[in-house]
């Protein structure tokens, strides 16, 4: 009896080294990826907050009582648009007042031009004709004087009706370089007009000092005023932020700084909006670091805004700081093993070992790292995380890499290499 137990735990014993033997002996399948050549785009994501280029105050400039507020707190407003009026009855009526002195002057002007100058020409070509005729008269007296048929009493006649109808002449030259231009008439009239002219001015400009309007297109940020209010001048009535365009301000860990320049493009999105990214660039890094936060202050221009932007707006940033060669070799972020401590290494599958080979790293995004020494295109490495150096291994299934990041397989402390990828702030 006792026999054929030992028997039997011989043969037990036997079949299970025989199958340690067999599962020992068998290549692990695992997930690999081929080394291919694609570009690589490194970003720095953070959050930002958008700001209007400038918050400008709008002021009356004369003391008076509010008789209009035509916008609300968010309105927005075209450039030259009225935003608040004062009472100001006597202005109103100095501007009537002064426009229908111009309204004279011009017609007084465009009397003397289109009636008097043309009358005065007129006048005085009739007085030529006259002088002409009395001169003519008063040779034909002399003559019949000469030749005994005629008087010296009608000679005189003559001779003093030639000289009537030359200073008529004289008069109507006068008259006609008077109203002519140039002439004192018309530079009269035509100083005239100017003086109602600079009046009209004068009492518009007054005018105005009892209205606000836009300076540009914009959106009303606050209105600190309400109808029937009395205010004083220069006491900032409503707060206007420029419609075009617009900043976003990060503030992104100062380890950032070696990544990001001035000129930098980025994606942005709005959280209300996600449907509709939009580009910003880089326009300005603070000089100084936060001591306390420990960030930096990065200034986004948006030349081409949304209609749906609005001031204080949270959006999601994301700046191109680097990219590599269109054929660079990459390979999957998860198949990179001690990414962060700088020594980083993959496994490829030699002769059915997981064979370690050490690489050096470029750039690097959320699926995808660039592999500067150490591989091939074509070369195979191992995604799977629990495979060590030297396990027996064959290629199983092609590892598949998300197009989504937030689908990417975990890879827990390959955050990327730094000079590389950046951080959310």
């Amino acid at each position: 009896m006792k026999r054929k137990v030992l028997i039997i735990v011989g043969i037990l014993l036997a079949v299970a080294v025989i199958g340690a033997l067999v599962v020992w002996a068998t290549p692990r399948a695992v997930s690999v990826a081929e080394v291919q050549e694609r570009q690589i785009v490194a970003t720095l994501v953070a959050t930002g907050f958008v700001e209007p280029v400038a918050r400008v105050p709008l002021a009356a400039e004369v003391v008076g009582q509010v008789r209009e507020v035509a916008v609300e707190e968010g309105d927005e407003v075209e450039a030259g648009q009225l935003l608040v009026e004062l009472d100001d009855e006597e202005s109103r009526l100095s501007v009537m007042q002064a426009r229908a002195a111009v309204d004279e002057a011009q017609a007084r002007l465009s009397s003397v031009v289109d009636q008097g100058a043309p009358t005065a020409l007129q006048e005085l070509n009739q007085a030529m004709l006259n002088l002409e005729a009395a001169e003519e008269e008063y040779q034909r007296a002399q003559t019949l004087v000469e030749e005994g048929v005629g008087t010296e009493a009608e000679a005189d006649e003559r001779r003093r009706q030639v000289e009537q109808a030359r200073t008529a002449v004289n008069r109507a030259q006068t008259q006609y370089r008077q109203t002519a231009d140039g002439g004192s008439t018309h530079d009269e009239a035509v100083a005239q007009l100017e003086r109602a002219r600079a009046e009209l001015e004068l009492a518009r400009y007054r005018r105005q000092q009892h209205l606000v309007y836009a300076p540009s297109a914009g959106i009303i940020l606050n209105r600190d005023v309400e109808e029937g209010s009395t205010i004083q001048a220069g006491e900032a009535l409503v707060i206007l932020a420029p419609a075009d365009p617009v900043d976003i301000r990060l503030s992104p860990d100062e380890r950032e700084l070696a990544y990001l320049d001035v000129g930098q493009p980025a994606h942005v999105v709005a959280d209300a909006f996600r449907d509709q990214p939009f580009m910003a660039r880089v326009r300005r890094i603070d000089p100084t670091v936060d001591p306390e936060a420990g960030t930096v202050s990065v200034i986004l221009r948006v030349d081409d805004k949304p209609q749906f932007l609005r001031p204080d707006m949270t959006v999601s940033v994301e700046v191109e700081t680097a990219r590599s060669e269109e054929d660079s070799l990459v390979v999957p972020r998860a198949a990179v093993r001690d990414l962060v401590e700088g020594e980083p290494y993959i496994l490829r599958i030699q002769e059915r070992r997981a064979q370690r080979v050490a690489v050096a790293v470029g750039l690097s995004d959320d699926r995808f790292v660039e592999i500067e020494e150490g591989l091939q295109a074509g070369d195979v490495v191992i995604v799977d995380e629990d495979v060590e150096p030297g396990d027996r291994v064959r290629r199983g299934d092609e590892f598949d890499v998300p197009d989504d990041p937030d689908e990417a397989a975990p890879s827990p402390g390959l955050p990327g290499p730094p000079r590389a990828q950046g951080g959310s702030s």
